[in-house]
């Protein structure tokens, strides 16, 4: 899975918690988690003037909520630069990471959608469900550019590579590449590659000789897509997949379970539209 959305999903308890109010929550634990002030015996608005100055013109705090100017990131050569004004109550526990440029990346956590809500699984079976209770969707926001259907391209051109992965059956509107093992027939005659194959689901649609592994895929919208809105990526792993998506005029990734991938739209799209509403200036035309 995506370094940014797993490290960050499972919380790293090497950060120490300062807590205030309920409202400034998020924002000291993200002034901690970016080293940019310390608890100490100062006053809840001194705190906030520290953070802000801190923040520098990218970003500040006020009023509960997080406001966050990313200029030009320079790939277009229109102006895609965003601001976004960001309730705490949606940010996650260490809402912001800087780098030399600013501010590079948000950090959100999201109600689950109700319909879909479960308990968290007694034992996790992969990274993904390992992170905590089904209750919130975690999303990381970058600051880079999102490249919406050409990103969706790139990967389909990685899927149709006939030596790694095989076209297998859509996912809810997704086209998916499943990963590709075949075997000569030497090997099909090992006892390991004899159970593998004998482990072969019906409806695999690869060759006698091979098999796919459905844990390992990529999945995006098809070509049609029209719009940079519409053009979702999705790459699986071992211990689960990272979607990526258009939010807020930017890069969206969030971490799915094997299980969710046919509910991929109702998980992600009301996140596209509540981080859209945050936006409080659009690129220009």
């Amino acid at each position: 899975m995506n370094r940014s959305v797993t490290v960050r999903m499972l919380h790293s308890g090497k950060r120490s918690l300062c807590y205030a109010s309920r409202h400034l929550a998020a924002l000291l634990l993200a002034c901690i988690s970016i080293s940019l002030i310390g608890c100490g015996n100062k006053s809840e608005q001194e705190k906030i003037d520290e953070y802000n100055k801190k923040l520098g013109p990218q970003g500040q705090y006020a009023d509960h909520q997080l406001i966050i100017h990313w200029p030009t990131s320079g790939f277009f050569p229109k102006d895609d630069s965003v601001s976004l004004k960001i309730p705490s109550e949606f940010l996650d526990r260490t809402p912001i990471e800087k780098d030399k440029k600013g501010i590079s990346r948000i950090y959100f956590a999201f109600p689950y959608p109700s319909p879909l809500f479960r308990p968290a699984p007694k034992a996790a079976a992969s990274v993904a469900e390992a992170i905590g209770p089904r209750a919130r969707v975690f999303v990381v926001l970058g600051r880079d550019t999102w490249y919406g259907q050409a990103r969706s391209d790139t990967y389909r051109e990685q899927g149709q590579n006939r030596d790694r992965y095989h076209r297998d059956a859509d996912i809810a509107g997704l086209e998916r590449y499943s990963r590709l093992y075949c075997f000569r027939p030497d090997e099909l005659e090992q006892p390991a590659v004899r159970q593998t194959m004998a482990a072969k689901e019906a409806d695999d649609p690869s060759p006698p000789h091979c098999r796919i592994n459905r844990h390992q895929a990529i999945l995006t919208t098809p070509p049609q897509a029209s719009h940079d809105s519409e053009s979702v990526s999705i790459v699986c792993e071992s211990t689960g997949c990272t979607a990526y998506f258009l939010a807020g005029q930017r890069l969206g990734e969030t971490g799915l379970t094997f299980d969710e991938l046919p509910k991929w739209k109702e998980i992600i799209q009301p996140v596209q539209k509540k981080i859209d509403s945050f936006i409080i200036s659009k690129p220009a035309n």
